[in-house]
């Protein structure tokens, strides 16, 4: 029963347009003080998890990203990548991906990675003749690629939930 309720409040709370992470923290507010104890109990113990140091590296990763956006280090990183696989057949597609793994190292964060190298490959794709499908299929899955790279943020909870 406590259950749907929950349920029925984040339903109730996405209906009505708030905002997904205000939903849940009514539902876990719902949860925390209407449940059993049992419930209750759980929430608080977890509470010591959830606060720590390491999982302050998520927003900073995402604030590294935003602010690598607005630099534009996304550009220079792009011609870098082209003076290493331009000489090559399907260079600028080369350097897309390389452009991707290297931007999506630094900032820990693949939708980061698309805005930012999306935002600059695109049009250097279409301009060079490649079909407008390929281009984004090519940028939208070099785009996770830097999350296999060190330091990333799925990496950080994962070491985290791990230790």
């Amino acid at each position: 029963m406590v259950l749907l309720a929950v349920f029925l409040i984040l339903c109730i709370g996405l209906i009505i347009g708030l905002p997904v992470p205000f939903a849940f923290g009514a539902a876990l507010i719902y949860l925390g003080y209407f449940a059993d104890t049992e419930v209750s109990t759980f929430l608080s113990g977890g509470h010591w998890r959830m606060n720590s140091i390491v999982l302050l590296a998520i927003p900073l990763f995402i604030l590294a990203g935003s602010i690598m956006n607005r630099g534009r280090i996304a550009e220079p990183l792009v011609d870098m990548a082209a003076l290493i696989f331009g000489r090559i057949k399907g260079g600028l597609s080369a350097s897309a991906v390389f452009a991707s793994a290297v931007f999506g190292s630094i900032s820990g964060s693949a939708a980061a990675t698309l805005t930012c190298i999306g935002g600059v490959m695109l049009p250097r794709l279409e301009k060079a003749n490649y079909p407008k499908g390929f281009s984004a299929a090519l940028i939208s899955n070099a785009a996770p690629l830097g999350l296999l790279i060190p330091p990333s943020s799925i990496q950080i909870i994962y070491g985290f939930v791990t230790k």
